[in-house]
Parts: C-alpha cells; sequence; structure tokens
C-alpha cells in the first residue's frame, strides 16, 4: 500500500512537470499568474496546489521518501525549471542584461561541468537546456537561504554576505 501511494506521488509529479514545461514552452510572449503558481509548487513539491493536474494528490511530496538517486533528479529538474523560467520571463520584459545563474547544489554544479559523453542519454538532452555556467555557492553562505535557516529579519538587516 505505501508502495502504490509513493508510485503514484511520482507519477503525478512527473505528469505535472511535463505538462508544465511543455505550457511554458508554448506560451510566447506571457506567462500567466497560474502558471507561476504552479512552477513555484512544482518547485517545492507540493504537488496538490498544481492546477493542470489531471487528479490532484492529497499529500505534499515528502523528501524522506524520495531515494537519493532521485532526490538528485529533483535538483536537476528544479535547475532546469529555474533557467526556464528566467529566460521566458527576460524575454516578456525584454531584459538586455546578461543573466548569471547559481545554485548550492554540488549535484546540479558537477552535472554542468562534467563532460556530455559521460551522462546518460536523458541526462545529455537535459544538459542541453542548462547555460554552460552556473556559479556554485556552498548552501552555508547562500544568502538566499538565510531566512529559511531562522535569520530574523532584524539580524537580515545587519547580515553582509
Amino acid at each position: 500500500m505505501e508502495l502504490d501511494r509513493l508510485k503514484k506521488k511520482r507519477a503525478a509529479f512527473k505528469s505535472a512537470t511535463t505538462k508544465l514545461l511543455k505550457r511554458i514552452d508554448e506560451s510566447k510572449d506571457s506567462i500567466d499568474s497560474s502558471e507561476l503558481d504552479d512552477l513555484l509548487n512544482l518547485l517545492q513539491g507540493k504537488i496538490d496546489n498544481i492546477k493542470i493536474l489531471d487528479e490532484p494528490i492529497v499529500d505534499l511530496i515528502d523528501v524522506n521518501d524520495i531515494g537519493s538517486r532521485n532526490r538528485k533528479k529533483l535538483e536537476l529538474l528544479g535547475a532546469l525549471l529555474s533557467v526556464r523560467l528566467a529566460s521566458r520571463i527576460a524575454k516578456i520584459f525584454k531584459y538586455e542584461c546578461g543573466i548569471h545563474y547559481w545554485t548550492d547544489s554540488t549535484v546540479v554544479y558537477c552535472w554542468v561541468r562534467s563532460r556530455p559523453d559521460r551522462l546518460r542519454i536523458e541526462l545529455r538532452k537535459s544538459k542541453n537546456y542548462l547555460p554552460p555556467v552556473i556559479g556554485n555557492c556552498p548552501g552555508k553562505e547562500n544568502s538566499a537561504d538565510f531566512l529559511t535557516r531562522g535569520l530574523s529579519v532584524k539580524n537580515l538587516k545587519k547580515c553582509v554576505a
């Protein structure tokens, strides 16, 4: 029974990801606010809040339920979704400045830096969507995560990262 629940979650997550990426790629000039909400929910693993699923799943994805191999795939998927979203937003706002991508994930950083012939076929295809230059910021030095690690707003003002 537990295995069936996990299979359902993974299938729903894969379905939501595929549909959302397809919808983002098809939209030429604008991104609907519901697409942004869906994307944020997907990146946070909250598949019950995603509106494009045929049948919603009530549970949240529990990261502890997912094996380390699948967790790495989720990190790579998050990087792919973030890059696609950033490039789409830059096109919509006609932002002509260089965009720099950073990750605190060693998995993503090593994957981008690796030689394509050492990757499995599906990873090789996905690597084409990521920019070749992604900076690495160790997790404890990542200023974007200070608030999620319990830093108060008062101390955030004093923080020098």
